[in-house]
This record gives C-alpha cells, sequence and structure tokens, in this order.
C-alpha cells in the first residue's frame, strides 16, 4: 500500500519523519504569503478597519504640515 506523499525512498521518508517535510511545508507558506500579498495589495475594495484621518494637515505637533512647492 503506498501513502500518498511518501517514496521508495527509505533515508527521504526517515528524514521527513524525523525533520519535517521542509519542501511542502515552504510550499504550503509561499502560497499562503502570495494569497495575503494578493490580499493586501488588492485596492477595489475600502479598507474596513481603518478610521479614516480627521486632519491630514497636522502634524503630531499640532502645526500645520509643510506644503509642498508649486512649479511656476
Amino acid at each position: 500500500m503506498t501513502i500518498p506523499g511518501q517514496t521508495d525512498a527509505p533515508i527521504y521518508n526517515r528524514l521527513i519523519a524525523e525533520r519535517g517535510d521542509v519542501p511542502a511545508d515552504t510550499q504550503r507558506i509561499a502560497v499562503q504569503t502570495l494569497q495575503e500579498a494578493a490580499e493586501i495589495l488588492d485596492w477595489s475594495s475600502p479598507i474596513q478597519d481603518e478610521e479614516p484621518a480627521t486632519d491630514t494637515l497636522t502634524s503630531d505637533t499640532g502645526h500645520a504640515a509643510p506644503q509642498p512647492e508649486r512649479a511656476v
């Protein structure tokens, strides 16, 4: 009987039993990271968790933030 994920290489099977299946774990984490990145970079819908900024023209000191210079 063949178990999915096992090979006919006993050394490889022993390493997986001792250390874990590093290639499979790496692939799982890579897929998870890609999914998270896609969700983060998806700007098609507004973010629901954040409150809008009330005053974007003042800095933490309470003074007006410097405005960029305009070309003449």
